[in-house]
């Protein structure tokens, strides 16, 4: 049996792009070197090609002026404490050889970098997610952090991948606490941490920068300086028990010899090159940013979530359909933009709650993409109570009776798909990933028509009573009441 999903058929995205003839904006494009960004070419080339790139004379933790161009880059720290690898994935994947045996487990951020989850899969490791809070900004909370006597690691990601949100000193501060009373290491994947926003004193520095806690601060030529065709990452080791750690990272290092001579010894040029780079790029995110928030129209259900830094922005959007449901084809008239039909895989957690739901109901998988009461509680203008979804239901042809659709409901609030409007029995879909149970909505109190908002100010607002309070907050509900349009 493989470690890995190899089976996995391709998703409904991915076969709607390859069937697609017009052209489009690809909106999740990260590969710089495909956006058109301006680089010192000419100098970059130069470093390359010169010819001591002919000679091999590996060492295990990488060519010593490649590390300490690196060790300067990182604040002019020793660079016996640097290890270069061809890339921040590599670096992770020889972490868990350090850290991890078979059925170890890592705890990861989420939402964070798809990618965590091949990359411990393939060294036979589990990881196991905790939920970052949102309140107007992200937050860690060290609380969430499920540990257990197989826990080797926590892992950061700082800013966020693709929250945008930095690591603040009392939550580095909490982690090392915690990671100290399990035995576990702490590492944090520095890759954006040069593009920020603007400044924030609450920010933490890089945690190669503590001695607390055995930490490994990653990083790379990719974000760094947008080259990731180069191939060269690197791991920086502190705290307690770093120079053991160094010592047995050696020696996986040496296993592969990874890293190519030519990066390394054009390692220092190629850092130079960075400044000119990282101001294009934050003036290019800068009025993406503006060009998105410009777009947006004064009543639009949707809003663009504040971010401290990084490459990407999140949508923060109402949920109308479930998650395997594809998006209504429309074209915004005439020159406008098309929306193309697309539809996206469940996630593990999405599918087993999907299927567990179908198993209750009693209801033919043929039948569940139509058949799931969540579709029918978000296709509805307002608020739906049980008895209503089991109507609408067997209107549609759907084979179930009203007490598995009771049970139903009962599953799908448990599972924190749906909740319960304030003061009745009907319920509406939850958010998208949502972890915090936060949810806005405005209900009329003539036709039970609802509407959910999203509102950043509220969000800042609630965020500092959460602040002020010191309260762990596990969720907030919040309903307006009123009248609609139609019922005024």
């Amino acid at each position: 049996m493989s470690r890995l999903e190899f089976g996995e058929p391709e998703n409904a995205l991915s076969r709607a792009l390859a069937a697609r003839r017009e052209p489009y904006v690809d909106l999740t494009l990260s590969n710089p070197t495909a956006a058109g960004l301006p680089y010192q070419s000419a100098r970059i080339l130069a470093a390359l090609s010169g010819a001591g790139v002919l000679r091999y004379q590996p060492h295990p933790r990488g060519l010593p002026a490649a590390r300490e161009a690196v060790a300067e880059y990182c604040g002019g720290i020793d660079p016996e404490r640097v290890v270069l690898t061809a890339s921040t994935s590599e670096a992770y994947s020889w972490l868990f050889k350090l850290l991890c045996d078979a059925g170890d487990e890592v705890l990861v951020p989420e939402p964070s970098y798809p990618l965590f989850g091949y990359l411990a899969a393939l060294e036979s490791v589990r990881t196991v997610p905790y939920a970052l809070r949102w309140d107007g900004e992200w937050h860690l909370d060290p609380g969430a952090l499920k540990f257990s006597d197989r826990t080797r690691a926590v892992l950061v990601v700082s800013p966020g991948n693709p929250t945008g949100a930095y690591l603040k000193t009392d939550e580095r501060d909490a982690l090392a606490r915690a990671c100290a009373a399990h035995g576990c290491a702490l590492i944090c994947d520095e890759v954006f941490a040069d593009y920020a926003y603007g400044p924030d004193a609450r920010r933490a520095r890089s945690v190669a920068a503590f001695d607390d806690v055995l930490s490994f601060a990653l990083s790379g030529l990719s974000k760094v300086a947008g080259l990731p065709q180069l191939k060269l990452g690197w791991c920086v080791a502190a705290g307690p028990g770093s120079a053991e750690a160094l010592r047995r990272l050696e020696l996986i290092a040496d296993t592969y010899l990874s890293v190519s001579t030519p990066v390394q010894i054009a390692a220092r040029e190629l850092l130079a090159t960075r400044h000119a780079f990282q101001r294009a790029l934050l003036d290019r995110v800068a009025r993406n940013r503006a060009a998105l928030l410009a777009a947006r129209g004064r009543d639009a259900p949707w809003d663009a979530l504040p971010a401290e830094g990084g490459w990407s922005a999140i949508l923060s959007v109402p949920r109308s359909r479930s998650e395997d449901a594809s998006a209504l084809v429309g074209q915004a008239g005439r020159g406008g933009i098309r929306k193309r039909e697309i539809g996206v895989r469940l996630a593990p957690r999405r599918q087993r709650a999907r299927e567990r739901i179908l198993r209750l109901a009693e209801i033919e998988p043929a039948h569940a993409s139509g058949s799931e009461i969540s579709d029918w509680c978000g296709s509805s203008p307002r608020a739906l109570a049980p008895r209503e979804l089991h109507r609408e239901l067997r209107r549609a042809g759907v084979r179930i009776d009203r007490v598995s659709v009771y049970r139903n409901v009962s599953t799908l609030l448990e599972l924190g798909l749906l909740h319960r409007v304030l003061g009745s029995t009907a319920v509406r879909p939850c958010a998208e990933g949502e972890r915090a149970r936060c949810h806005h909505a405005i209900v009329c109190t003539a036709c039970g028509s609802a509407r959910e908002f999203h509102s950043p100010a509220l969000e800042r607002a609630l965020g500092e009573v959460r602040r002020t309070t010191r309260y762990r907050v596990l969720g907030h509900l919040l309903e307006l009441r009123g009248l609609c349009a139609g019922c005024r």
